[in-house]
């Protein structure tokens, strides 16, 4: 077996690093292309529906400098809207949700381990992953109850979870 001419290394050891570093980049610049794609959904959604929500709150106070009645329904809509967005039995749903999709994480992780012998590393990263997003369900519990304790639905017998 030759030696490599740069390294002083065996040639077949080099060619392996070599490749291995290039596999190990490409992985790199793959999730960061993903991890920018995905900030870039989320900013591009949150800053459409902050302009969309600016632009309805600039209508109506050029509607009310002018003098212009504005509909009560109009404003029990907007009112209704806002009241949906915070509800605690959104967040409720939600955190069921999350807290689901965590255990099917876990589950899929175990899945993938157990179904082909060269894939045993995956279980730990996706059972990790999975309690992460279990625990923001369970976050998203927790704020529901406060949300509704809060709005003065505490009190009721069916306001716990």
């Amino acid at each position: 077996m030759g030696l490599h001419p740069r390294a002083g290394l065996p040639a077949s050891l080099c060619t392996y690093q070599c490749v291995h570093v290039r596999e190990k980049g490409m992985y790199t610049e793959r999730s960061l292309i993903m991890w920018v794609a995905i900030v870039a959904i989320v900013a591009v959604s949150a800053s459409r529906r902050y302009l969309v929500e600016r632009e309805r709150q600039r209508t109506l106070r050029a509607a009310l400098e002018r003098g212009q009645p504005i509909d009560p329904a109009v404003l029990q809509n907007l009112a209704a809207k806002s009241e949906r967005i915070r509800s605690p039995e959104r967040l409720q749903g939600g955190g069921v949700i999350v807290i689901a999709a965590g255990i099917g994480l876990a589950i899929l992780g175990y899945f993938i381990s157990h179904g082909s012998p060269g894939d045993q590393d995956a279980q730990m990263p996706l059972l990790g992953v999975g309690a992460m997003v279990a625990c923001i369900g369970v976050g998203m519990l927790v704020a529901a109850r406060l949300a509704g304790r809060t709005a003065g639905n505490g009190d009721r017998p069916d306001a716990g979870m």
